[in-house]
């Protein structure tokens, strides 16, 4: 493993040398590549899953049970320190086909190679910008976006002490062709209470737009209707969100983490709220490093759009229940992870029960 890893390292290095040299080429005037690789920051990264699903007690369908393999490999250089170039690639394999993805409520391809990220950021005197394919850089639920899902477009924010505020405008980012457009804004207040604890309080407000233009099956739990010949959301979504957040440093290998979030959708006058409680202890940076968590969700039918939700658990919305993890580090950079989710659509009494185990490599 280590050693194809670092095969990836070698190829990752090429490719950041020839988007530098297009990127840059005023600055690798009369300098080789390797020389001015020594003089500027690059990292490597790449993460590694692979995972064995479990669903049970579904209606009107059989049990699922698959696996898939899913390697992350990226790169960001920073020619200046207030300057960064990224990229990412995803590669996936899995025992479903590409035809089950929507039906199985997935917000990937099974089998699947993309680029994955692919952005440029400028951050000086507290103020940041991205532009491209990046990683969620709002401070959100899972229950609002599923953070494996790589938005595409713009985002700013000032960063000022413990005060930060943030803007973004995303375009067509689910990898199902939708055509949708999410801008948003956010204030985050951080601080440190007292030596070991740290309070965050996030407040946002997100427009989700064109919703009209997903594939069919997208609209998932969320109410929709039939207009000339296509499926739309009946509802309009406007939603507020509100987060909390204490950490706890004072045990070296259990650090603490509480956390609660509230939705709210100005968009539709029922069924339009969502809450999530989550506790996490513990961590997976040392060998032998424990983590456990638990989060309970009550998603209203409307309060989210389910295609951006997480897909951890099987509904996305219009649903109540619990997903329990706990991992454990068994070698530097790989943890492997137990999760079970027990979940069931409010008016009914049939609980689905996931249960998936997942073995993680990041560098």
């Amino acid at each position: 493993m280590r050693k194809q890893f670092d095969q990836i390292k070698d190829k990752l290095t090429q490719i950041a040398s020839l988007v530098m040299v297009f990127l840059s080429p005023g600055t690798l005037t009369g300098q080789s590549l390797p020389n001015w690789f020594s003089n500027h920051s690059v990292d490597l990264n790449a993460d590694l899953l692979l995972r064995s699903d479990h669903i049970y007690n579904l209606v009107d369908r059989d049990d699922i049970h698959r696996a898939r393999l899913w390697l992350r490999p990226g790169f960001e250089v920073s020619p200046a320190g207030w300057l960064r170039f990224g990229a990412r690639g995803s590669f996936a394999l899995g025992t479903d086909r590409n035809e089950q993805s929507i039906l199985r409520f997935d917000n990937f391809h099974s089998n699947d190679v993309a680029l994955d990220r692919l952005y440029v950021a400028m951050e000086k005197g507290g103020i940041e910008l991205r532009a491209g394919k990046f990683d969620m850089p709002f401070q959100v639920s899972e229950m609002f976006w599923d953070h494996d899902i790589q938005p595409s477009g713009a985002f700013a924010a000032y960063h000022r002490g413990w005060f930060t505020l943030r803007g973004g405008l995303f375009n067509r980012s689910h990898i199902h062709h939708d055509r949708s457009t999410v801008t948003g804004g956010q204030l985050t207040l951080r601080r440190n209470v007292t030596t070991h604890w740290t309070g965050e309080a996030d407040m946002g407000f997100f427009a989700f737009n064109a919703l009209n233009q997903f594939q069919s099956g997208m609209g998932r739990q969320n109410r929709v209707r039939l207009i000339d010949g296509h499926l739309e959301y009946q509802s309009a979504f406007r939603l507020a969100n509100g987060r909390f957040r204490f950490d706890y440093q004072g045990f070296t290998r259990w650090p603490l983490a509480v956390e609660s979030s509230y939705i709210h959708n100005f968009g539709t006058a029922h069924e339009r709220r969502a809450i999530e409680a989550l506790a996490e202890v513990g961590q997976v940076e040392r060998r032998g490093d424990w983590r456990f968590s638990y989060s309970f969700q009550r998603v209203e039918r409307d309060a989210v759009v389910g295609a951006f939700t997480s897909d951890d658990w099987w509904f996305h919305s219009d649903h109540q229940g619990s997903r329990l993890t706990a991992a454990v580090s068994v070698l530097p950079h790989t943890f492997l992870q137990f999760g079970a989710v027990l979940q069931k659509r409010h008016h009914t009494v049939d609980w689905v029960k996931r249960f998936q185990i997942d073995l993680v490599t990041r560098f």
